[in-house]
C-alpha cells in the first residue's frame, strides 16, 4: 500500500493517487455514489514465492493489502473503470511478476469481502503520515477530505464508467 507521505500523494493526478494509496477512499466514493447497484467492498491481498540469495532461503512474503475496490459480481469497479475481477487479477499478478525482480517466482492474489469500518478505523499513528488502519492505509481527516472530494468529481464527470449496468451485455 501507500509508502508516499500522504501531503506528496495528493499532490498526484487522480489516477495516481486513487491507484496508489487512496483506492479506500475511491471505493467507498463509488459505493456511497451507487447505493442502487449494491457494490460491495473488495480487499485484494497478494504474497509472493521469494528466493533470498544470500540465506538460500524460499519462501512466501506475508500477505499484504495491494487494492480496494467495489464489487458487483464477477466485475471489479475502481479508479480505471469497470472490468472483470480476473482480467484484473491476471493484469496484477504479470505486472508484479514484471516488476519484482528474478528472485520472485510466484505470486499470489486473495480477494476478501472487507468491512467498511475496519477499513477506515485508525490504528496506527505516525507523526509524518498521520492516522492509518491497521493495513497502513491514510485515514488521517485531511486527506481523507480531499482524497473524498476529488473522488466524489472524478465520478460525477463520468458516472457512466463505474456503472456495471453499462458494461453489461444488452439482453
Amino acid at each position: 500500500m501507500p509508502t508516499v507521505n500522504p501531503s506528496l500523494l495528493l499532490k498526484k493526478n487522480d489516477q495516481e493517487l486513487f491507484s496508489a494509496g487512496a483506492c479506500h477512499i475511491f471505493a467507498r466514493e463509488l459505493i456511497d455514489h451507487f447505493k442502487e447497484m449494491d457494490y460491495d467492498f473488495c480487499c485484494m491481498e497478494s504474497e509472493q514465492w521469494v528466493h533470498h540469495i544470500n540465506s538460500g532461503e524460499k519462501k512466501f512474503s506475508p500477505r499484504r493489502l495491494v487494492h480496494v475496490y467495489a464489487r458487483s459480481g464477477n466485475l471489479m469497479i475502481d479508479i480505471r473503470g469497470v472490468r472483470t475481477e480476473q482480467e484484473y487479477l491476471e493484469e496484477f499478478i504479470s505486472k508484479n511478476l514484471a516488476n519484482s525482480g528474478p528472485n520472485t517466482y510466484f505470486c499470489k492474489v486473495y480477494t476478501r469481502a472487507c468491512d467498511l469500518e475496519e477499513l477506515f478505523k485508525p490504528k496506527i499513528f505516525d507523526p509524518e503520515k498521520g492516522w492509518m488502519n491497521k493495513d497502513r492505509l491514510y485515514l488521517d481527516d485531511a486527506f481523507v477530505s480531499e482524497a473524498k472530494d476529488r473522488a466524489t468529481k472524478v465520478i460525477q464527470s463520468n458516472p457512466s464508467i463505474y456503472s456495471v449496468t453499462n458494461a453489461m451485455p444488452d439482453k
